[in-house]
Formats: C-alpha cells, structure tokens, sequence
C-alpha cells in the first residue's frame, strides 16, 4: 500500500508475504475480449512501466472477491494469483480496496489474527460485507455494479437499489472525461508510488485496469497526476484509483490455464514479492 501521512497510517498495512512469481506479457489475439498491452514512460527521475487490460464489457462482467462476514475483521488476506486460483473462471484479477488490521480486545484477538478490515463499502454476490465509509479522505467513491450497469459513483454507497458488487476506493480520478477539482495535494497523491486503477468509457461497454510498478529500478512509479493523465489518454470517461504501492498486482488465467502476474508487486521493498489484501476485482466471462 501507499504510504501517506499519519493520519492515513491505519490503511497502510503490510500483510505477510508470498513466493515471489515473475511477470509475463501474454499475447492475446484480436477477438480476445482481454486486451493486454504494456508501455514504458521515460520521466525525469527514471522509468515508469505501465501495464494495461482493455475490458470489452459486453463479453465480461465483473465481480468482487467476498468476505468472511465477521466484523470488523471481514476478509482473509489473499494475494492476487490465489484470488484468480479460487474461481476457475475468472480470467484476470487486481487488488481492488484500502483495508487495515483491525484492532480488537484481546480476547478476540485469536479470532481475528490474520483478518483485514475493508475500509469502505464492499457487496460480493450481493451481500454486503463491508460497510460504507464518511470519513475519509481518500477512500471517497464506490465502484458500483449491477445487473445492467457498472459505474463509478462519488458516494458512501451506491445510488442503485439492487447492487450485485461494488467496492469502494479512491480519490475518482476523472469524471465525465475530467480530473475532479481540486486534487488532493498530500504526499499520497504527489509522490511517486506503484499504483493501480480502474476506468470506464462514457458507455460502460469498455473498462480499463491499469497498473504502473514503482519503487524498483525498472520502474519508479506514478503520482496521481500521472495515473489520471495515462487513463485520460486512453479515452476513458470515468476512472478509480484502487489501492496501490505494495497491493499492486494484475495477475491473467491465459489459454493454457496458466495464473501469471503481468505486473511487478512489491512487497517489503522485494521485487516480484505479491501482498496478500483484503479484496479484488475479478474479470468473467458473462454467463
């Protein structure tokens, strides 16, 4: 995750790591309704290397990893490979919200060792496992879906009655094709970090998961200004910034049935370490 000022520390927790898998770059073919594509931006204080999944909407949906049901520890920490392993249909994975180690009497303590608190709202298959957050400065906007539509909605909760998934993150990067006004100016938002994100065309037939590694030499990661000049460059409408820094993975099930990474995590400053988090966004094929 991102580091950030005092104030925002009960996000920035590192779970315990895993084995370190390499990076691909799979081909996918033009009628593939995946699209990878990946691209390296010279900046003055060094590379950034960007990976890109084109998402052809009318083809796939998009669900949310579920919680335990327990509060305030509602998620078993899992990494981005194992959250793609869980559900063998799901074709491509990114960590998705803020979450922290909740803090408990210490008599709930061997129950909730382990556990992460989704900071935000979160509905998996329709059940809510997570409640909507006010106070935040960051985590400001749900990614809302439903049966019909997916959106990105600048509130606690989503406005639609009948929500199947949605997860909460933030700041919104674009909205109606244009940054928010005004940007947030803190350290998490100005210095540079691997990142992760999610956008949608003025249609919503077309998403966007975008990822840029940072804080190794092949690539130094991207301010918030950044992120949103990348996605607006590729013609989105609206976009999320998911959590980032050492959450950040784009893991892809190819045609062999093959879980690879197509990003470098970084995880307790070790290239290639994935970060066990509390919830993804999962890419199916529609039923």
């Amino acid at each position: 995750m991102l580091s950030a000022p005092a104030a925002l520390l009960a996000l920035l927790v590192s779970a315990c790591a895993t084995q370190a898998i390499q990076p691909a770059s799979p081909a996918a073919s033009l009628s593939d309704p995946i699209q990878i594509t990946s691209k390296t931006i010279q900046t003055p204080d060094g590379p950034q290397r960007w990976t890109v999944a084109r998402l052809d909407l009318t083809q796939l949906r998009l669900t949310i990893t579920p919680g335990t049901g327990a509060s305030p520890h509602e998620f078993v920490p899992t990494t981005t490979t194992a959250a793609l392993a869980a559900t063998p249909r799901a074709r491509l994975a990114v960590n998705a919200s803020f979450y922290a180690i909740p803090r408990v009497p210490p008599a709930d303590a061997a129950q909730s060792a382990g556990r992460l608190d989704s900071v935000g709202l979160v509905i998996a298959g329709g059940q809510t496992y997570s409640q909507p957050e006010t106070s935040s400065r960051i985590v400001t906007a749900v990614l809302c879906i439903t049966a019909a539509t997916v959106t990105i909605e600048a509130a606690p909760a989503c406005a639609a009655p009948t929500v199947l998934e949605a997860v909460a993150a933030g700041p919104i990067l674009l909205a109606d094709g244009a940054p928010p006004i005004p940007a947030l100016a803190t350290d998490f938002a100005t210095r540079r970090h691997p990142r992760s994100a999610i956008a949608l065309s003025a249609d919503a037939r077309t998403a966007w998961i975008v990822v840029v590694d940072g804080r190794q030499p092949g690539s130094v990661g991207a301010t918030l200004p950044d992120l949103t000049a990348f996605i607006a460059d590729l013609g989105a409408h609206d976009a999320l910034n998911l959590d980032g820094g050492g959450s950040t993975a784009l893991a892809l099930r190819d045609g062999s049935d093959t879980i690879r990474l197509l990003n470098t995590p970084i995880d307790g400053g070790i290239p290639g370490r994935e970060r066990p988090v509390a919830t993804h966004i999962l890419v199916l094929p529609l039923d």
